[in-house]
């Protein structure tokens, strides 16, 4: 491998010589004469350039040492007949957490991402790191965004559907965009360390906020305090959250008591930090004898915060707006007694579909925050039932006296989902295994099969929704 390098990169260099004579003083190039001497893991080396009439996006192939495919895009052509443009030479190291995780009957999930980019004398402070969800073969949407610190680092992470198999992370760099694909259904955690081997001339971006996100990729292009609007879903729709409400006693898992629907919206600043979370919810269906509330629940490593939260009619109409400090309070109720926020149970037959009252929540924190605080989507928000006195929250969160998980039943069956957009929750007493015939090979599968179980239901068992 060290031999391979070393011809490459040489080869590189009397290639690089003549186009430019100012990259004789590259501390990089004399490096690159050293090498028989370094120990680099190389993934992936790609080389090239585009004259003066090149045009439009070329790609290079290559791997990043697990059997993915790297490449480099190029943002920038040469601007004069004289002017050559150079890619850059990079390595990719990954150390992913590969393998899976407990199975808590999520339809979503969540990974911790670190990223270091560095060159070979220097970490790159201001770099560009994004991760791109394809949603077809021409439309992408960014699921997080962030330029690296002083250390050359991005620490976050990024929520997908466990029916997402790959997503990918791309590092711009003077002009370029190098692309690693991530294959999401088999990894726990990605950190990865770009190496740029020998750095082309780097581009000015237009950034007139002056925080780092050039304009074109900044969705708050004139305030620096944000750079990144993070959708959930991607897609803009919602999740739709069912909870059984007769806990500690298991339920009938219809899946019906108190179902609402939800997204939220992160706005990042620069270096992928949480500056405001806004959250928007409909109450959809109630099918239980017992009362409730719905309530968030902030961590308490989030730090000082403000809020401000609207209740509105099915019709959207203003019924109440409040908010105040959240120094001291953790728990914010969203939506009121379910008795008064809903006008029919919409789990009968017969019925024709009404959804109940709105809520809109924004949270403004004081300092941004680490967005991995807040664990993942649909974050703390539970079920306070009035009759019995007893929060429901999702499973994974919170462990009983035992160092078991207090919201898995015996059976390990939780009484809080979420299934992102039009679920049609079972009728009552009709259950989610009737409903669903796809259910129980993906659950007895611990979510390996039928991924999409969702997508199928039993219309005799199922509410109509719209």
């Amino acid at each position: 491998m060290k031999t391979f390098l070393k011809t490459t990169a040489l080869l590189f260099l009397l290639f690089l010589l003549p186009l430019n004579c100012k990259t004789q003083e590259d501390p990089g190039l004399l490096w690159l004469l050293n090498l028989g001497n370094d120990e680099i893991t190389l993934s992936n080396t790609a080389t090239g350039e585009t004259d003066s009439n090149s045009t439009g996006t070329e790609e290079v192939s290559g791997s990043d040492g697990t059997g993915n495919s790297t490449y480099i895009t190029d943002t920038a052509a040469s601007t004069s007949e004289n002017d050559s443009f150079i890619r850059d030479v990079y390595s990719i190291e990954i150390n992913d957490v590969v393998g899976t995780t407990d199975f808590i009957f999520d339809t979503t999930k969540t990974i911790e991402l670190s990223v270091t980019v560095l060159d070979t004398v220097a970490t790159l402070e201001g770099t560009a790191v994004r991760i791109i969800e394809k949603t077809d073969p021409y439309n992408n949407r960014v699921i997080f965004q962030a330029v690296t610190n002083e250390n050359g680092s991005v620490k976050g992470n990024f929520t997908i559907n466990t029916t997402t198999d790959v997503v990918y992370l791309e590092v711009h760099v003077n002009g370029q965009v190098i692309v690693s694909e991530i294959k999401v259904s088999e990894v726990n955690s990605v950190d990865r360390k770009v190496l740029v081997l020998v750095q082309s001339t780097s581009k000015e971006i237009v950034d007139r906020d002056g925080d780092g996100i050039e304009d074109s990729k900044d969705d708050f292009p004139d305030d620096p305090t944000r750079a990144t609007l993070i959708k959930y879903p991607s897609d803009g729709t919602y999740y739709t959250v069912a909870f059984e409400d007769l806990f500690p006693k298991q339920g009938d898992a219809d899946f019906n008591d108190y179902v609402v629907r939800v997204r939220y919206e992160e706005e990042l600043n620069a270096s992928g930090k949480l500056v405001n979370l806004k959250g928007f919810y409909q109450h959809v269906a109630k099918g239980a004898g017992y009362n409730h509330t719905f309530n968030f629940r902030i961590p308490l490593e989030a730090g000082d915060a403000s809020f401000t939260l609207n209740r509105l009619n099915s019709q959207s109409e203003l019924l109440e707006s409040i908010g105040g400090d959240l120094s001291q309070k953790r728990d914010i109720e969203i939506l009121g007694n379910s008795k008064n926020t809903i006008s029919q149970s919409n789990t009968s037959k017969g019925q024709v579909f009404k959804p109940g009252n709105k809520a809109e929540l924004s949270i403004h924190f004081t300092n941004p925050v680490d967005k991995t605080i807040f664990k993942s989507i649909p974050f703390d928000i539970f079920l306070y039932v009035i009759n019995t006195k007893y929060e429901i929250h999702f499973a994974g969160r919170y462990l009983d006296e035992n160092n078991k998980d207090k919201y898995l039943d015996p059976v390990g069956f939780p009484w809080a989902a979420i299934i992102p957009g039009d679920f049609a929750w079972p009728y009552e007493c009709q259950n989610i295994h009737n409903a669903y015939e796809k259910f129980y090979n993906w659950y007895s599968s611990s979510g390996a099969n039928d991924t999409d179980w969702y997508k199928f239901p039993d219309e005799k068992y199922v509410f109509p929704v719209q």
